[in-house]
């Protein structure tokens, strides 16, 4: 195998403005002359990363690998792809919670207010605001981190390593992101399992 970094647009409109990094591995055929179209593995979540699990890919894989490549990457945003790490910002609203107690009392009437079965999707959605304010503020553009984005992320992969025509492999989300990649470039696809 081999792994490498490849350096994208986070704005596919604006080329030569931010760059963002994905993060991939190629797990190389055994064959002595492979089949010119890998497998790539779409992750789920979305937000699941693929690279730590390299070593399990590998023994999944293995079959498939007899006669192709298999390619594994981590997706913008995520764990080794630029990722979008909002803990700072959820242990910040945490320890203004625990501190402040303009804050406290606030998320107190936010409690009291809501119903039991509603609770839990209100809180969610009050971290889910305070790290999406954050990474907005850190510079990230969040309307680049989509189904539509990530499916060009895959295209400039595998064009980069010289490949023709993908087979794709996904999982939960990464069926989604499948029918994507179906729907725009579906003259560069093999096969979608």
């Amino acid at each position: 195998y081999y792994c490498g970094l490849m350096y994208v647009p986070e704005n596919y409109d604006e080329p030569d403005g931010k760059q963002i990094q994905i993060t991939y591995a190629v797990l190389k055929s055994k064959s002595l002359s492979p089949l010119p179209d890998p497998v790539v593995y779409l992750s789920g979540g979305p937000g699941g990363g693929a690279i730590q699990g390299i070593s399990w890919y590998a023994e999944i894989f293995a079959d498939m690998r007899l006669n192709r490549d298999v390619i594994v990457y981590d997706q913008r945003g995520t764990k080794y792809s630029s990722r979008l790490n909002s803990d700072p910002f959820k242990y910040l609203l945490n320890y203004l919670i625990k501190t402040d107690e303009d804050v406290a009392a606030d998320y107190d009437q936010i409690q009291e207010l809501t119903e039991d079965d509603a609770l839990p999707g209100l809180i969610a959605e009050i971290y889910m605001s305070a790290c999406a304010e954050g990474l907005t503020d850190s510079g990230y553009d969040l309307t680049q981190y989509n189904s539509r984005v990530s499916v060009m992320d895959l295209f400039a992969l595998t064009n980069a390593l010289g490949y023709d025509e993908v087979n794709l492999y996904g999982i939960s989300y990464g069926t989604r992101l499948a029918l994507a990649a179906m729907e725009h470039h579906p003259r560069q696809i093999r096969s979608v399992v």
